[in-house]
């Protein structure tokens, strides 16, 4: 999980490798290791690391969805992505992935991060963080956004509320969308066109395109390069 995609070295996380770092709304830092054991900086309530970790989803109508084109998923448990902390933290991240390399992104990160205590800022900023560029303003503007009920929505609105926002167009949104743990939908930037020949299979599963595009694409690097298939 902790490989399967560029979440895991976004700050406030970080992978070294071996274990997942990270740090929790509330300023715990967090350290995962491969048995789901977790070294605490302090005492505090679990419940945002077992959302960022995806602990709690039932992977069941994923697997339903892609057993004829990717009959491994089912067994090896494929579909889970570590998620954003909060909400803000999705979206915020989605933001800073668009039109920048992965560098450029984790750079954006970096510092907003610097702006906080805590590892990962609310929405009220104590400094304009440096490096966001044109996309400074899209940033001021979710700060402000009332977030309040966003998860709640089905996934097609949700969807169309991510794409209202400022600064979202379809790709920032798939971003966005995954980090709060829903499907994400087919959209390809460069690289992930360059990883696959022919995505009709993928587009043909509806909601369930973009994650399983991914899951073939990380498969790669999660499963052959320990000795699966």
């Amino acid at each position: 999980m902790a490989r399967s995609h560029g979440a895991s070295g976004l700050p406030p996380t970080a992978y070294d490798g071996v274990r997942l770092h990270t740090v929790l709304p509330d300023g715990t830092r967090a350290v995962v290791h491969p048995d789901l054991a977790v070294d605490l900086s302090r005492r505090s309530d679990l419940a945002p690391l077992r959302r960022v970790l995806d602990l709690d989803r039932d992977l069941g109508a994923f697997h339903d969805a892609v057993d004829d084109l990717l009959p491994w998923a089912r067994e090896r448990g494929a579909g889970r992505l570590l998620r954003a902390a909060t909400p803000f933290q999705a979206l915020t991240q989605a933001l800073a992935a668009t039109n920048t390399s992965y560098a450029g992104t984790q750079t954006m990160l970096a510092a907003l991060v610097r702006c906080s205590p805590t590892g990962f800022p609310c929405p009220d900023l104590t400094a304009e963080p440096a490096g966001w560029g044109y996309r400074l303003p899209a940033l001021l503007q979710l700060c402000s956004t009332d977030l309040d009920g966003l998860e709640d929505l089905q996934y097609e609105a949700l969807h169309a509320a991510v794409l209202a926002l400022r600064g979202f167009g379809p790709f920032a949104a798939a971003s966005a969308l995954a980090l709060l743990g829903r499907p994400r939908p087919l959209v390809l930037d460069g690289w992930l066109r360059r990883q696959v020949a022919d995505i009709s299979p993928y587009a043909a599963l509806g909601r369930w395109g973009g994650t399983a595009l991914w899951a073939a694409v990380s498969e790669r690097w999660l499963y052959r390069s320990v000795g699966g298939t």
